[in-house]
């Protein structure tokens, strides 16, 4: 299984001890009915506020999924606090030469999916039945799979911490001082990790490594900056643009190499 169906296992330091991380808080705001579904099964997503305020998510064939929520059109420039009017939800294949956005739902005014409005229901139904026919795991499936890792956390000798009835995260006991046995628990979990193919990144000083090999394991994260830097271009063409407050990324660490851009493509956008 891969490693993909969830995000990496992320190890830190703090006053408190050493913490492993298999999951991320679920997103919140006005783009929590796109965010949350993807979350829950493992996409790596951004919000991206430069090429328009959008979701861009890469899925693990390669392709990329774009959605926002819509706001009503105004002759002036548009403002944040706008009603909105519907949601827009579109399919970008540049692996297979595509380089306009496809509209998968959308109900805006006038639009295929019009009946709908700025009802949640219908968008996420639209949005699992893509993330479906594109191979992405299910909840279930991420689940499982995070169970496995927290499994193999407990085996290394982290204990889970659980916050208002639900486990956060996963902690060496505070009884565990000495750095030497500390650094041999952690670099035992990553053993097992990486044995059953869990992506993961953690500190340097914190694992009995050779820093060169550690450093690898922030591949990911470093792939994620040059995912978004090559699709910016792009997405700029495909993606209508709104106001709104400095770009803030979010989401879950990109795993997947970028494509290479296609031609500039049309301007379908998510405002008319």
């Amino acid at each position: 299984m891969h490693s993909t169906h969830m995000q990496p296992v992320h190890f830190s330091e703090d006053d408190r001890g050493i913490t492993a991380r298999t999951r991320l808080p679920l997103p919140a705001g006005r783009f929590a009915p796109i965010t949350v579904p993807l979350a829950k099964r493992g996409v790596d997503f951004t919000i991206d506020f430069e090429t328009g305020e959008h979701i861009e998510a890469r899925l693990p064939d390669g392709s990329l999924l774009l959605a926002s929520p819509t706001f009503d059109d105004t002759d002036e420039e548009l403002d944040t606090a706008a009603p909105q009017n519907g949601w827009f939800v579109g399919w970008l294949d540049p692996l297979a030469g595509k380089v306009e956005v496809e509209p998968l739902y959308d109900s805006r005014f006038e639009e295929l999916d019009q009946q709908h409005g700025t009802d949640v229901a219908p968008m996420r139904a639209a949005l699992d039945t893509h993330l479906d026919r594109r191979g992405v795991p299910t909840e279930q499936d991420v689940q499982d799979r995070r169970n496995r890792a927290e499994s193999l956390l407990r085996r290394a000798g982290f204990v889970a911490v659980t916050t208002g009835h639900q486990q956060t995260h996963h902690r060496l006991p505070s009884a565990m001082t000495d750095p030497v046995e500390l650094r041999a628990a952690v670099t035992r979990a990553i053993d097992y990790l990486r044995a059953e193919g869990f992506a993961y990144d953690c500190p340097v000083d914190l694992v009995n490594q050779p820093a060169a090999t550690v450093a690898s394991l922030a591949e990911p994260a470093v792939r994620s900056a040059s995912v978004t830097a090559a699709t910016d271009a792009r997405l700029s063409a495909a993606v209508a643009t709104s106001p709104t407050a400095a770009p803030t990324p979010t989401g879950q660490q990109a795993q997947t190499p970028p494509a290479p851009a296609p031609p500039s493509a049309g301007r379908p956008g998510l405002h008319h």
